[in-house]
């Protein structure tokens, strides 16, 4: 029997959560699976198995070495990942073929001069320069996070982002291109951020995000790299001084994790180096490591835990200030880094300029109108700003708060779901003809309908954020002529996270491979008569002969042709051509 078929078997035991946590933990997109068939295809490839083979400790794998020549591990549930990942069956203990095949390619004896460096820095330096690190991606993750509040920001590629989003970022931060987009994907890996409907938005953990603590954003930093980085392979406490010792328990500040991680990884093949720079990226970006150093609370995050060293971490950050400088030009300068709750008022209504030790912000229309949107009366915006400048605001910043005031929804998009349009009111026509004549608002498609209004095919959405990419201080209003925050707006009205997703798949699976057994259609006869052909397997079909009748056969598929299928009956030691359309069952044995 192939391995495709002993998995598929394997498979339809499992509960619906095992099947959830195996496709997370293989890779497995389960969205155009059609039934176990196809789900254990994509399992059983040889890829597939060397990239599950580096996820296991190196106890683990000493383990599958002494599965070869299709001997059952009899110790086997000792090393639960090796049945967690599929790469043996579950009951008897025997590795799929292919899992065989591929570990015995891999070498069994450690590189003897493998070495691993110490820094030459001191540690002190190190713990320093790895702090700064941790208090500029968490700065960077928080511009993403409230960027996201106010712009639309579209999904470019598969869950990627456009290039001058990117540039963007980075200029705020003072950063170069690659760095921005490592921010953006620490944002997804997190949950911070999330894309639904080919759009960057607001994710599970974006609230959190805001209103925790530098430390507890530290945590949830540390444990994504902890998931991402496999802590089984890593983090497993070998049999001290014995042959496997090498984990990451053993590595001490300034220790070089470039080179130790290598050396964990020393048996894997070419597949894993993706993830290894992945990981070590990582690192280097959320202050595990510094120059590829390990830093202090890297050991105390494997021996105590994520808490304790983010506690450790946190005592070193820079320390914040509620003062700002107001200036005439409507520029605001904080001198020192902001409490998080402070810049995330402060944020609500200025504009990010530059982002660091030192910041600086922007007072405009749009982002004044942004705040009041949000429900922050302007009463607290002058309050905010005076509170934290400790004197009255200059003369061209309350020109432009009062202006704000008065044209603040002017200007509002309403979607008309009977007409499936959406619509640009405003009381001055002359506005709306500015609109229509806009250049920049072409794409838009508005046009005047026979009752006056401006309107548009695209979403209520997609018509706010244009217009105000063009620099019109436009607001969404809702049926009832309320005005709709931009926050909500941002944040997806109903997430599914990935199990939710899988779950779906594995229900359709379940349902699509019972009617398979039971009540199978054309398509499904055919579908399993195909598999049968490819992988050489022996069927058992029941065909109905008419008049109640019904005849069983076990044969070899063969071939498929004009509606018939040939197959080889080894009891009968005959060929039988066989009708399709008059079989009423078949299992694939």
């Amino acid at each position: 029997m192939s391995d495709q078929l002993r998995m598929a078997a394997v498979l339809r035991k499992l509960t619906d959560q095992q099947l959830i946590t195996l496709a997370k933990l293989r890779g497995v997109n389960t969205t155009n699976l059609r039934d176990f068939f196809d789900y254990a295809e994509g399992l059983a490839s040889e890829k597939s198995i060397r990239l599950a083979l580096a996820t296991l400790p190196i106890a683990a794998l000493s383990t599958l070495w002494n599965g070869h020549d299709r001997k059952p591990i009899i110790n086997h549930k000792t090393q639960p990942e090796l049945a967690e990942l599929l790469l043996l069956d579950p009951e008897t203990g025997l590795l799929f073929e292919t899992v065989e095949k591929v570990s015995r390619e891999m070498p069994v004896t450690r590189p003897e001069n493998a070495h691993i460096e110490q820094s030459a820095r001191p540690i002190e330096d190190i713990d320093r320069d790895a702090r700064m690190h941790i208090f500029e991606i968490i700065q960077a993750i928080t511009e993403v996070v409230l960027d996201l509040e106010q712009r639309f920001i579209r999904e470019v590629g598969k869950r990627s982002i456009g290039l001058p989003e990117v540039k963007r970022l980075a200029s705020h931060l003072g950063k170069d291109v690659a760095y921005a987009k490592q921010v953006f994907e620490l944002t997804l890996w997190s949950q911070v951020a999330t894309i639904e409907n080919s759009r960057w938005q607001l994710g599970p953990n974006a609230q959190l995000w805001l209103t925790a603590t530098d430390s507890k954003r530290w945590a949830l930093l540390a444990e994504t790299w902890i998931q991402t980085a496999n802590p089984k392979a890593l983090f497993n406490r070998f049999e001290a001084g014995g042959p496997f010792d090498s984990g990451m328990l053993q590595m001490p500040a300034g220790e070089m994790f470039y080179q130790r991680f290598h050396y964990v990884y020393w048996q894997q093949a070419a597949e894993t180096e993706a993830h290894i720079e992945r990981v070590v990226n990582i690192a280097e970006a959320i202050g595990l490591t510094s120059e590829m150093a390990a830093i202090t609370w890297f050991e105390t995050l494997i021996e105590a835990g994520v808490d304790k060293a983010a506690s450790q971490m946190a005592a070193g950050l820079p320390q914040t200030d509620k003062r700002l400088i107001v200036q005439a030009d409507l520029s605001l300068i904080a001198p020192n880094p902001l409490p998080t709750e402070v810049e995330v008022e402060l944020r609500t209504f200025a504009e990010t300029e530059k982002i660091g030790l030192a910041s600086s912000y922007r007072l405009s229309p749009l982002s004044v109108s942004n705040g009041l949107e949000c429900g922050m009366p302007m009463s607290r915006i002058r309050e905010l700003l005076e509170e934290m400048s400790g004197k009255a605001l200059p003369q061209p910043v309350e020109y432009l708060l009062n202006d704000a005031e008065r044209k603040f929804g002017k200007i509002a998009v309403q979607g008309d779901i009977a007409r499936g349009v959406s619509i640009v009111v405003s009381e001055d026509k002359v506005t709306l003809t500015q609109l229509y004549n806009d250049v920049k608002l072409k794409p838009l498609s508005l046009h005047f309908n026979e009752h006056g209004e401006l309107v548009s095919r695209f979403d209520p959405d997609v018509i706010y954020y244009s217009l105000r990419e063009a620099g019109f201080a436009a607001v969404r209003i809702d049926a009832k002529g309320k005005v709709i925050s931009p926050k909500s707006i941002a944040t997806p009205q109903q997430t599914a996270d990935d199990s939710s997703r899988i779950a779906a798949d594995i229900a359709r699976i379940r349902e699509a491979d019972n009617k398979i057994g039971s009540e199978p259609d054309d398509d499904d006869v055919l579908r399993q008569l195909q598999l049968a052909i490819k992988l050489k397997s022996k069927i058992s079909v029941v065909l109905d002969l008419g008049s109640g009748k019904q005849v069983a056969y076990l044969v070899e598929p063969v071939g498929l042709a004009n509606g018939r299928l040939r197959a080889k009956d080894r009891k009968a030691d005959v060929e039988r051509t066989l009708p399709i359309s008059s079989i009423v069952s078949i299992e694939l044995l």
